[in-house]
């Protein structure tokens, strides 16, 4: 079987920026709808100098990539090509090999490109990161094509890369549709301005 990866599918993806960390810094939440959602997590970030996203301290890692070798998955869902759905999650996986003989695989059909590890939600509320340190719950609606998500973070995290939300803050909320990369602008991402939340 022939395989091909490909790197242009994205997913949505919201951002939070709170002002207020040492030299002009953001305190960023980004929540994306493939890697961390199913997880129900957001990922913490600082953004410096409007340009650099910084990933905050922490081992765990919730998205894993799916590449064995070049376009070759190292996991296909245990249900084969029966699976038609978009996230992998990693107690679903099985050894790709066994697939390759599958004659139901037909051109066009997809294995997701990278697996989700859910266990990291549990892991970090015994053993707290700076880098999940935001919980989230999310739904799609795909009659109305919207996606609603909550998130929430403790006031004070005790992490120095995290803004104490202990008095009123100000920022500024992005939303990016089917896009990866923050520095590229056009009509997939937008932002609001700069509005007060009052604590």
């Amino acid at each position: 079987m022939n395989f091909e990866r490909d790197p242009t599918s994205f997913e949505d993806q919201l951002y939070i920026l709170f002002s207020g960390l040492p030299n002009s810094a953001y305190d960023v939440w980004n929540w994306r709808s493939l890697e961390t959602a199913p997880a129900g997590l957001a990922e913490g970030k600082t953004l410096i100098n409007d340009t650099v996203l910084v990933t905050d301290s922490g081992a765990q890692q919730v998205a894993w990539d799916n590449i064995k070798i070049n376009t070759r998955p190292k996991w296909a869902h245990k249900d084969s090509s029966a699976f038609t759905g978009e996230v992998l999650y990693i107690e679903d996986t099985s050894g790709f090999d066994r697939y390759t003989s599958d004659p139901n695989w037909v051109t066009g059909h997809i294995i997701p490109g990278f697996y989700i590890d859910t266990i990291v939600r549990n892991t970090v509320q015994s053993f707290p990161e700076s880098r999940w340190d935001i919980f989230t719950v999310s739904s799609f609606d795909d009659l109305n094509n919207t996606i609603t998500v909550v998130l929430k973070r403790k006031l004070d995290t005790g992490w120095s890369e995290d803004l104490v939300l202990v008095d009123s803050v100000q920022f500024r909320i992005g939303l990016f549709d089917n896009q990866s990369d923050f520095k590229l602008a056009g009509s997939k991402r937008g932002y609001t301005d700069l509005f007060w939340l009052i604590l």
